[in-house]
């Protein structure tokens, strides 16, 4: 980590970040990225693997440097654990979704394609 990133606040790393200085979020990415993980051991999804998990935190982490707002008065470490969790459990939450649809949507679908006027023609 360069010396100049070292005395920053993470506050201040985002607002470097968004002022054009791009290393400054990859500071941030390198100094979270093992509460991404620990974040994304909690949690189970069938089918997948952990590094999925992982990399939908990676995702939220970028969400959270992108949409901090110091104005609100609350620190950056726990607006990126939020954005983290919440990234992660949307990813579940959609995943189960899919998971759970109805088994003959599919077959309804290649269906109609196979009925379609255009493809009569």
């Amino acid at each position: 980590m360069n010396d100049r990133y070292a005395k920053m606040s993470d506050e201040e790393l985002v607002m470097t970040y968004r002022n054009g200085d791009s290393p400054a979020a990859d500071v941030l990415v390198e100094k979270y990225k093992n509460l991404v993980r620990m974040k994304a051991r909690a949690y189970f999804l069938v089918g997948a693997d952990n590094d999925d998990l992982i990399q939908e935190g990676m995702i939220g982490l970028y969400k959270a440097i992108r949409d901090y707002n110091p104005e609100r008065e609350t620190v950056f470490m726990t607006f990126a654990s939020l954005c983290i969790s919440r990234q992660i459990r949307t990813a579940i939450t959609a995943y189960n979704r899919l998971k759970n649809g109805p088994l003959n949507s599919r077959s309804e679908e290649h269906t109609s394609e196979l009925q379609s006027p255009c493809n009569l023609v």
